[in-house]
């Protein structure tokens, strides 16, 4: 795939692919290292995207820094502002400027619309997903994705747990993923997704699978 750096290169990249998509808007783990297609590699916080090339119908995951990224939400139309961060290290004081900026709507704060305690769960447990697997099909996490910036202060349907444990029950759970990558990422926050589980623990028993294994 070309480079996105500067506004030619962008523009000629809309002109060849469709459905361009932001999937992740997080930081970069210690010791990982992704190429940026805007040039060198990612040092801070980065977007992960998806697109399909318009004349050979291939996927394409790429990741841009911080600024090429924003330039590039900005060609498609995409307010920076509805795509929220995901930072798994605990806070330090230093840090909350910055998670405060990357939070800052121009809507009164009375007048946003906040997420569930549902959604932010499923939202934690599929950026958890991305960051810790690496997964080249990712297309069903990316529509639950998706859906959940559409449908914000909507509790996701519980099918989509599903879908996301089914994916886990390929790989490895939740927990697994955790606690390899905080070996190396300290201080990592602590994750509970204990409503997560009673919901689909619910659906379970309502579709008669109450013995299958839950992954988060």
């Amino acid at each position: 795939m070309q480079s996105l750096r500067g506004e030619s290169a962008k523009q000629k990249f809309i002109k060849e692919y469709r459905d361009v998509k932001v999937l992740i808007y997080t930081v970069l783990l210690n010791d990982d290292k992704k190429p940026n297609q805007c040039g060198g590699e990612l040092v801070d916080k980065y977007y992960q995207f998806s697109a399909i090339h318009k004349n050979t119908g291939r996927k394409e995951i790429f990741y841009l820094g911080y600024s090429c990224g924003k330039q590039l939400l900005k060609i498609l139309n995409i307010p920076v502002d509805s795509i929220k961060l995901f930072n798994p290290f605990k806070q330090t004081i230093n840090d909350d400027l910055s998670v405060v900026n990357d939070n800052i709507s121009g809507m009164p704060k009375d007048k946003q619309v906040q997420s569930t305690a549902l959604a932010n769960e499923l939202f934690e447990i599929i950026n958890i997903i991305y960051m810790g697997l690496n997964l080249k099909n990712t297309h069903i996490l990316d529509e639950i994705i998706i859906k959940l910036r559409e449908n914000i202060g909507e509790n996701p349907p519980a099918h989509n747990f599903a879908s996301v444990n089914t994916i886990l029950n390929k790989y490895e759970t939740i927990s697994g993923i955790l606690e390899r990558l905080q070996k190396n990422n300290k201080p990592f926050k602590t994750f509970n997704f204990s409503q997560s589980r009673a919901y689909l623990k619910e659906y379970l028993i309502r579709n008669n699978k109450e013995n299958q294994k839950i992954n988060f």
